[in-house]
C-alpha cells in the first residue's frame, strides 16, 4: 500500500536546496618516501602531510555541519540536496546566506595568518629541523589556498520530464521514508541526552529548552513537510496534543515527562512511528514504568486484562499482541570514539 500522496502535488509545494561547501584538508597529499624526511603520525596521516594542526580548520567544517543541519531541520534529503517546503524557503536562505558570509571571513583570515599558523604547527618537540623544511615546502600560495575552500548553494523547483514522468514519482515516494528515518535519528539523540542527563539525578526531567527548542523543531518539520506523506499528519496532531499539555515554565516531571519519553519513544523508531501514523500504534503502548533506576511519579497507567480472552498457548512466542501493556523503553545508545551507535545499559 503506497502512503505517498501525488508526486505533482509533492513537487510543487517544495524546492530543492543544494549545497556545494568545501574546505582545505591542511595538508598536502604524497608518499612518505617522498619527503626526504619520516614524519611522525601526527604530522603525516593517510598519505598526508598535514601542514597545520587540524584543529584550525574546525571553524569551516563547524560551518558545513551547521549548513546541512539547518537545510535538515526544515527539510528532507532528496536528489542529492534538500527538499524545503516552498514556505521555509526565505528564512532558510537567510541562514545560509549568513553563515557563506561567516566561513567567507573565516577563509580570509585563516589565509591572511597561514605563516602564523605553519610556524605554530612546527614549533613543536617533534619537529626536526628536516621536518620543518619537508613542511614548509608544500604550503601552498594565498590565492591557492583560498581555491580549496569554497561555500555556494543554489535553490531550483522540479517538474516530471515528458519522456521520463514515472521517474520523478518514484523519488518523491521515497520522501516520505527520509523523512522518518530523520526524524528518528533526531529523537534518539533527543532521548539519549535525556537519559544521560538524568543518570545522577533523584528524579528525571526534562527540561523547557528540550521542550521548545529539540523536540517542537522536530514537530515543526513533520508538520513542514506533512504533505509527503499521508502518515505524517496524524503524527503531527499525537505530537501537538503532547505539547499542548506541558507547563509554559519549569522542568517536565511525573505524569508529563511520561508524555514526552513515550513519544520520544515512538518517534526514535521508523517502524513504530509509521504504525502510530497509520493508527496501529498507540503512544501509551510505550508510556514508561520506569526510567533511570527511578520511578517516574503518575507515570504507571492503569492496565486492564481480560483473563477469558485467550488460553497458554494460543500466542506464539515473538507474535506481537493488541495489549495495551505499557512496554519498556528500550536502552538509550551511546556513541564511541568512531561515531558508531552502542547500547549501553544502567
Amino acid at each position: 500500500m503506497s502512503h505517498s500522496t501525488n508526486s505533482v502535488t509533492v513537487t510543487e509545494a517544495i524546492s530543492v536546496v543544494t549545497l556545494d561547501i568545501s574546505t582545505w584538508s591542511g595538508g598536502v597529499t604524497m608518499k612518505q618516501g617522498e619527503l626526504g624526511v619520516t614524519l611522525p603520525e601526527k604530522a603525516f596521516t593517510r598519505g598526508r602531510k598535514m601542514l597545520v594542526k587540524p584543529e584550525a580548520l574546525n571553524p569551516g567544517l563547524t560551518l558545513r555541519r551547521r549548513a546541512r543541519d539547518r537545510c535538515l531541520k526544515v527539510g528532507t534529503r532528496f536528489l542529492g540536496g534538500y527538499a524545503v517546503p516552498k514556505g521555509a524557503l526565505p528564512d532558510l536562505l537567510s541562514d545560509l546566506s549568513a553563515m557563506q558570509t561567516e566561513f567567507n571571513d573565516f577563509v580570509e583570515d585563516f589565509v591572511q595568518r597561514l605563516t602564523k599558523e605553519v610556524d605554530e604547527w612546527v614549533d613543536q618537540d617533534w619537529c626536526t629541523p628536516e621536518m620543518e623544511d619537508a613542511i614548509r615546502r608544500g604550503v601552498p600560495s594565498a590565492n591557492t589556498l583560498r581555491n580549496r575552500f569554497g561555500f555556494d548553494y543554489g535553490v531550483f523547483d522540479i517538474q516530471p520530464s515528458d519522456d521520463e514522468p514515472d521517474n520523478l514519482t518514484r523519488h518523491a515516494e521515497g520522501m516520505g521514508g527520509s523523512v522518518f528515518r530523520e526524524v528518528s535519528q533526531a529523537a534518539e539523540r533527543i532521548y539519549d541526552d535525556f537519559i544521560e542527563g538524568s543518570r545522577n539525578r533523584d528524579e528525571p526531567r526534562v527540561t523547557q529548552r528540550l521542550i521548545r527548542g529539540s523536540i517542537t523543531s522536530l514537530r515543526d518539520k513533520l508538520s513542514g513537510l506533512e504533505f509527503v506523506d499521508k502518515r505524517v499528519p496524524p503524527i503531527v496532531m499525537e505530537l501537538d496534543d503532547v505539547l499542548s499539555r506541558m507547563p509554559e515554565k519549569g522542568d517536565i516531571t511525573g505524569q508529563n515527562l511520561g508524555e514526552i519519553v513515550s513519544m520520544l519513544v515512538v518517534l526514535s523508531d521508523e517502524e513504530k512511528m509509521q504504525k502510530l501514523g497509520e493508527g496501529l500504534l498507540s503512544r501509551q503502548q510505550f508510556f514508561p514504568l520506569q526510567m533511570v533506576g527511578s520511578n517516574i511519579p503518575g507515570s504507571t497507567p492503569t492496565v486492564e486484562t481480560d483473563e477469558d480472552d485467550s488460553e497458554d498457548g494460543d500466542t506464539e512466542p515473538g507474535t506481537e499482541t493488541d495489549s495495551d501493556v505499557p512496554v519498556t523503553p528500550p536502552a538509550p545508545k551511546k556513541r564511541n570514539d568512531a561515531g558508531a551507535s552502542v547500547y549501553v545499559t544502567f
